[in-house]
């Protein structure tokens, strides 16, 4: 493919591979089904390759798609690959074409502009034995926060502005988690539940403006991380935990979400931090912690659920006259005037490998558990033989029916042993003593909230896995990878999603030192269901 092709923007958008009707995970240039939405991958590739007009790939860019498609395991979308795009302005190229592109989307996408200030933010510093400050992305993430709160002012969540109730019993979710609380309340219905922003209990830190939208999930989490730096110095460290996580409480339900992808939790609102579930990690330079939420969608409580056909391919185009229709602000384009550094990024020191010490918790192995489905358990010991009426051959099937059924119960009670509670059983409990429990849209989210590390290595770590996983499903090889999500808030903190029902390497060798056992004896116990699954 040549330039010259590449400067008419007609014939790149014909210009596809051989490949362009597969469904190949690299088909850099195809068009999808509506024939106008150019493959998000093939255009960064572009980009990144260099030699081509940027004009071009700016132009290029507004045609990709910047939402996930809910109803598709494969990302493509740009959104996917913000960390790529951002870090390729930082330290490849500071152009004004694709700065411009990257405010106008962000201007039309809520979501996406707080995605885009968390790794603006992240790449603001670089964290080694000492602090390196990159001013130029100082500077740009400061005219940037003026523009989204100029331009989300009055928008809280995704899904809409706040949801403010006139019979809202603010008096019985004061007193919900704490000593005070009875558990046989009376539960709560949504109209019963104001949500409005956040306000932060570190005075100091507080953003200054006293209402808006788009400061509320930034303020929060900040107040989150400023725990987590915290806790290393605080003893003990779970009684101070759970102190400042009641001080959090005290100002939600709040326009707060959760900005990961999977399942769209990122629609719904953290109702309350289950304080009393919270757990620290004790590591040799940093105390990560772990914390459970309850949230819930309130546009699904009214039955006003308002997905906006996420399904659908949005481009840059589409969006804006999304948001036109929504009577969102009309206008997308920068203030030259008002904003004449916006396209002032430059980085002066080189990109550092940081060598960062790796947190022991995080490895984990996942425990089998009984499902009680004997019936399948036994077919799938025997289902190959085909063998009828034959006593010896009935004797030999119930003998194995029967050490199954003994193995698998010694299994489940290792496995309780173990891990302790399971997932279901926690999420069971903690809906029946909730005062949100009977709210149909309620879920429970567990997080890890690290500091002092640089979580953008496992959050590209974890790209790389679910692209990988991608990959297998595309080609339909029968191999699966379990994906958590990882996203790096600033320079050197961040959320992990925690892996439940599963325990970490460390603390199963620990245990099993206490019981005499190693780790292989452990396995050769354990395997025997495996081999008859």
């Amino acid at each position: 493919m040549n330039n010259q092709h590449m400067n008419d923007d007609s014939s790149y958008c014909c210009l596809v591979n051989s490949r362009r009707n597969s469904d190949s995970f690299f088909a850099n240039h195809a068009i999808d089904d509506q024939g106008d939405v150019l493959s998000t991958t093939g255009v960064l590739l572009q980009l990144y390759k260099g030699g081509q007009n940027i004009e071009v790939i700016a132009s290029n860019l507004e045609k990709v798609r910047l939402n996930p498609n809910w109803l598709n395991q494969n990302r493509d979308d740009l959104e996917y690959y913000i960390p790529q795009l951002i870090n390729y302005l930082v330290f490849r190229g500071n152009n004004k074409e694709l700065i411009n592109f990257l405010i106008n989307v962000c201007q039309n996408n809520f979501f996406f502009a707080h995605l885009t200030y968390f790794q603006l933010r992240s790449l603001s510093q670089i964290v080694n034995k000492k602090v390196i400050y990159l001013r130029g992305v100082i500077e740009f993430l400061n005219t940037y926060t003026d523009l989204m709160k100029e331009q989300f002012e009055d928008e809280y969540l995704i899904n809409g502005q706040e949801f403010v109730c006139h019979s809202s019993n603010e008096e019985a979710i004061q007193v919900y988690g704490t000593a005070a609380y009875d558990q046989l309340s009376s539960k709560l219905n949504a109209s019963e539940i104001n949500i409005k922003q956040y306000v932060s209990i570190n005075t100091e830190d507080q953003i200054k403006e006293s209402k808006n939208g788009f400061l509320s999930t930034i303020n929060f989490w900040n107040d989150i991380i400023r725990i987590s730096e915290r806790l290393y110095l605080a003893f003990p460290q779970i009684i101070s935990l759970k102190a400042d996580l009641q001080k959090i409480n005290q100002n939600l339900p709040s326009c707060v979400y959760i900005p990961f992808v999977k399942d769209q939790i990122r629609n719904y609102v953290i109702l309350n931090i289950v304080a009393s579930e919270s757990k620290v990690f004790s590591t040799k330079e940093r105390s990560p912690f772990y914390i459970c939420l309850e949230i819930y969608r309130p546009d699904v409580e009214q039955d006003q659920r308002n997905d906006y056909k996420q399904s659908e391919a949005i481009t840059l185009q589409k969006s804006i006259i999304i948001q036109q229709k929504m009577s969102i602000r009309g206008s997308v384009n920068i203030d030259q005037s008002k904003y004449a550094n916006v396209h002032q990024i430059t980085v002066q020191q080189p990109l550092q490998i940081i060598d960062e010490d790796i947190i022991d918790e995080t490895p984990t192995v996942q425990f089998y558990t009984s499902e009680n489905d004997e019936d399948v358990e036994v077919k799938s010991v025997y289902q190959s033989f085909q063998k009828e009426n034959n006593e010896d051959f009935v004797s030999v099937r119930s003998s194995f029916a029967s050490e199954i059924q003994r193995k698998s119960m010694v299994l489940s009670q290792e496995g309780q042993n173990l891990f302790g509670e399971s997932a279901k059983d926690q999420e069971q409990r903690i809906r029946d003593q909730s005062l949100f429990g009977n709210l149909k849209s309620w879920r429970l989210v567990h997080l890890i909230v690290k500091s002092g590390d640089n979580l953008k290595q496992e959050q590209f770590a974890m790209q790389i896995l679910s692209t990988i996983d991608q990959i297998f499903n595309i080609e339909d090889l029968p191999m699966r990878l379990s994906i958590y999500e990882v996203i790096s808030l600033g320079p050197n903190y961040g959320l992990i999603e925690m892996v439940k029902d599963a325990i970490t390497i460390d603390s199963l060798k620990r245990q099993l030192w206490n019981r005499q056992q190693t780790l292989t004896q452990f396995f050769e116990q354990s395997v025997f269901l495996f081999n008859y699954q």
